[in-house]
């Protein structure tokens, strides 16, 4: 038989701080004379927001779940996590810029799928929040949508930067700041007698 497919567990629940590792995961499992090989890989779009240098050093655990039960690789112990070894980036700097660039160029097609359907919402006069709409989230996509259109394959290492320290959380949780918006939004109406 072919190995079980890879499971990703989530521990909390998908916040700014938090999101599933599911949809920024691949991997590859196939079985091998001596058993079984897989290979991981996760891409930086999971991790945008606590990206290494090279002094991070990053502990590493995993859990195969065979016949035989669970058991971490390294001490054997399911409740010894991060002992199978640590993941260092030495030299990381010197890709960091088209590391960015990936992330904003990610970002940015993101947040335009992403608020297609967000905004739809907020605009419909029935389902959604007209004044809300205009009063608060146009704000917000006004600004995101200005600075997308610096986005281009051709991005100097600067406007990367820029774009990167400036936009991208906000277009990769772009959800979760309407959210937040919206919620501002209501505490204040009630507050103030809106």
């Amino acid at each position: 038989t072919s190995p079980e497919k890879y499971r990703s567990i989530d521990w909390t629940n998908q916040s700014p701080d938090y999101r599933p590792l599911d949809p920024h995961i691949k991997y590859t499992s196939v079985k091998t004379p001596d058993g079984i090989s897989t290979l991981f890989t996760i891409h930086w779009s999971a991790l945008y927001d606590r990206l290494p240098d090279s002094k991070t050093e990053w502990k590493l655990g995993v859990i195969p779940w065979v016949a035989e039960g669970g058991f971490t690789w390294g001490t054997g112990q399911v409740y010894e996590l991060n002992k199978f070894g640590a993941i260092k980036f030495p030299g990381i700097e010197k890709i960091m810029p088209a590391i960015k660039r990936q992330l904003v160029m990610k970002a940015w097609a993101k947040y335009k799928k992403d608020s297609v359907n967000i905004l739809a919402f907020w605009r419909d006069p029935v389902r959604g929040d007209t004044k809300f709409m205009a009063e608060k989230l146009q704000v917000l996509v006004a600004r995101l949508n200005d600075a997308g259109k610096e986005v281009k394959s051709d991005m100097t290492d600067e406007t990367v930067e820029k774009l990167f320290k400036e936009s991208v959380a906000d277009w990769n949780e772009f959800s979760f700041r309407v959210d937040q918006l919206r919620n501002d939004w209501l505490t204040e109406s009630l507050i103030n007698g809106k």
